[in-house]
Parts: C-alpha cells; sequence; structure tokens
C-alpha cells in the first residue's frame, strides 16, 4: 500500500482561542441531519449558501470603507495609514487579513493614477514660471579669421585648420535643467557657421529644426534664444532673427564684446556645383564635437538640395558644406535613416547655401530684418561691391559695422 504524506499542519493555543465558536443554530446534529443525506455536524442555512460574511457580517464594515475612502487623495497619509494596518492585523484572523489586504490595495492603487493625473496636469497643464535667464558672458574674438576664398586649393587638414574659429555647436535651451556652460554639457546639440562678423556681433546660419528642437518633456525656455559654442571654450546665448520658410535655414545673432576682425563667409552658386567636386564637412555627429567628414557632391536634389558622401549623423546638422576654397556650399540638413530604410547607404543631404543671400521666403523675429539687410546689402545679382564675378563667389562686399 502507498504511503501518503501530509503536510504537518500545527495548531498552536493562540489560534485555539482566537478561533470563532460555530453558532448553534447552524449545526445540525443526529438524525435529523442523516436524514437530510448530510453529515453531522454539517453547516446548513445561509452559511451553507453565502459563507461566513453571510452570517458573522463584512470583515470592513462599509461605514469604515466610506471613511478611510477620501485618503485616496493625500497619498503620504495613506501610506502610513496601509502600514499601520498591515501591523495591526499581524494577529487577526486570516479573513480579516486578507479583506483588509486587498481594501489597503485598492485604495493605494487608486491614490496613485490620481496623483500622477494631478502632477501630470500642473505639470503640462497648468500655467509655468516666468523664464528667467542664466546671465551669460558676451561673445569676445580677438583672432584673425581666415581670408576666404583661397586663392589655391585648400587640403583637408588647412581648411580644418583655417575654419576653427567658424564653427559653432548650437544647443536649445530647455526649461527645468541648468544653463550649461561648456559645448559638453549641452543637451541636444547642432552645428552653426558664421556668415557675418562685425564690430556689433556674430550673425550664424544652421537649421530650423536645430533652432527649434523641442519636446513634450522637455519645453523650451525661450523660442527665440540658442545657446552658441565655440570651439576655443567661449559661450553666450544668441537670438533666432530668420527662419526660412521653406528651406530648413534658420539664421542667429549674438552680440560681439569690443572690436576686432572682420569676416564675411564667400557662398558659392548652386549653380556652379559639380557632381563629383570635393566637399569637406565639419559638425559634431554624436557628440564627437568639431569632426571633418570629406567626401563628393553625389547628385542635386531638385532645385535645393545638394546630395553629398561625406558622411554625417545627429550632431552635424546645421554644420558647413565648404568647397575646397572654403566657399559655403552648403548647410547639412538630414541624412536617410537605415533604421526606417534598412537599403540607404550613405544619403545625406545639404541645403544649397546660396539661399542664405536671398531675400525672399524668410520670416523675422526681434531686428532680424535690418540684421540681415546689412548682411545682404554687400550683394547684388551675385557681383559684389568688391567687383568679383559670379564666376568666383558671391562674395559679399567689406563688412560695415552695425549699430548695436
Amino acid at each position: 500500500m502507498d504511503e501518503i504524506l501530509v503536510d504537518k499542519i500545527t495548531v498552536t493555543p493562540a489560534d485555539v482561542q482566537n478561533a470563532p465558536l460555530p453558532s448553534p443554530a447552524l449545526v445540525s446534529p443526529g438524525p435529523t441531519s442523516s436524514a437530510a443525506g448530510l453529515a453531522p455536524g454539517a453547516v446548513q442555512g445561509p452559511a451553507a449558501v453565502h459563507g461566513p460574511a453571510a452570517v458573522y457580517g463584512p470583515a470592513i464594515p462599509w461605514g469604515l470603507r466610506l471613511a478611510t475612502l477620501p485618503l485616496v487623495l493625500v497619498l503620504p497619509i495613506l501610506c502610513l495609514f496601509a502600514l499601520a494596518v498591515r501591523l495591526a492585523m499581524q494577529r487577526r484572523l486570516p479573513r480579516f487579513q486578507l479583506a483588509w489586504a486587498h481594501w489597503t490595495n485598492s485604495l493605494l492603487i487608486a491614490s496613485g493614477l490620481l496623483s500622477t493625473l494631478f502632477f501630470s496636469m500642473a505639470y503640462f497643464v497648468g500655467p509655468r514660471p516666468a523664464w528667467q535667464s542664466s546671465p551669460m558672458p558676451v561673445m569676445e574674438y580677438s583672432g584673425a579669421f581666415p581670408r576666404l576664398p583661397a586663392s589655391e586649393t585648400l587640403s583637408a587638414a588647412r581648411l580644418a585648420k583655417e575654419t576653427e574659429a567658424l564653427v559653432f555647436v548650437i544647443s536649445p535651451e530647455f526649461s527645468g535643467v541648468q544653463t550649461p556652460r561648456r559645448f559638453d554639457e549641452a543637451g541636444a546639440v547642432g552645428a552653426g557657421v558664421l556668415l557675418q562678423a562685425t564690430s556689433a556681433g556674430f550673425l550664424i546660419a544652421t537649421n530650423r529644426h536645430v533652432v527649434d528642437a523641442s519636446s513634450f518633456l522637455m519645453p523650451r525656455r525661450a523660442e527665440e534664444a540658442a545657446l552658441l559654442f565655440r570651439k576655443d571654450g567661449a559661450a553666450t546665448r544668441g537670438n533666432v532673427v530668420a527662419r526660412h520658410r521653406d528651406l530648413d535655414l534658420a539664421l542667429v545673432w549674438t552680440p560681439r564684446n569690443g572690436d576686432g576682425d572682420a569676416f564675411r563667409q564667400p557662398i558659392a552658386p548652386f549653380s556652379e556645383a559639380e557632381i563629383g567636386q570635393n566637399v569637406f564637412v565639419i559638425g559634431h555627429p554624436q557628440r564627437l564635437f568639431f569632426s571633418l567628414s570629406t567626401g563628393i557632391v553625389m547628385r542635386l536634389q531638385e532645385q535645393n538640395l545638394l546630395q553629398i558622401s561625406a558622411p554625417v549623423s545627429p550632431g552635424n546638422s546645421g554644420g558647413p558644406v565648404y568647397d575646397e576654397r572654403g566657399r559655403l556650399l552648403g548647410v547639412v540638413s538630414f541624412k536617410v535613416d537605415r533604421r526606417f530604410n534598412p537599403n540607404a547607404e550613405n544619403l545625406n543631404f545639404a541645403v544649397r547655401a546660396d539661399a542664405l543671400l536671398q531675400r525672399d521666403g524668410w520670416d523675422f523675429q526681434g531686428d532680424g530684418e535690418r540684421i540681415l539687410g546689412a548682411f545682404w546689402d554687400g550683394v547684388t545679382d551675385g557681383v559684389s561691391s568688391t567687383g568679383a564675378t559670379p564666376g568666383a563667389a558671391i562674395q559679399p562686399a567689406n563688412p560695415q559695422p552695425m549699430d548695436r
């Protein structure tokens, strides 16, 4: 005969003392039970159908449930209440322990959902505090800018050295975070290229999507502000003064502290771009700041885009595409992402740079129209006041100081 193993059950004197005695009316001893087909001592009446609650009442009275319901509005107090209930129920019957565990868990879940909803509405819907910008130094530059376009073809190494002072890190300023003081501390980063330096300030070109970067969880502090960083560590705050309505272009202006060398970036006409010509791209791919990549013009996409083979990644957006003489041929805009197009390989695109010289298509902010007017005034139909012909470059005239 097989041996049957049964777990040992231990009943302590405390269990016996706390065990409730069944009501005599519920126990029908003797022949009556047997005659009805029930075993002697079987439980009859309401307890046999509805369980112990029909006899002893609910483990938690409804009045007590209603009294504790408002605690869902104050989660910290509810947590303390749940802890006190757990300690008080340690020596009570299992049905009381189970009932209170279910009730306090339900209250905690409801309170957690209400608290999350309340704080989400307060953060995203409620009024935001007024933006208080941290003071940033006014940018200054006492060095000499390169003389471009170069009279001879530049190597990649020489071009990278010549344009060190012309490429910026640009970062939108987000709410709720401390204003970074170095480019490696910035959150989202893009690139920018210097178009003009005068005694009044610096005009920098970048992408519209760089200065407009924002998210539902990280809103911008100010729509028209952007942080600017140079390779030498200089940092300042600039203002977005213009956005192109159709192209991925934007212009940022920041004042200059003191006089210094003046500069205007020569811009190559889109009509002179040739498939196969060498190009150089400088930017910050994946936060690898001031990286240089080389390639060729692969294709002239429609009327506004250059397709280039120079590798780009997130962080290159807004960076310059130079030709071999240091003229600005394009502004990096986007690449085809292989995560969404697995067959795409090195498909990179830049916006034509000579769109920066066209007066139509811009939305101005603040003093942008005056600032850009001073930049545009040096160019008339592709011929600058210096006598440069379109075959050389679209080169604005020598910069004139602008009023502060």
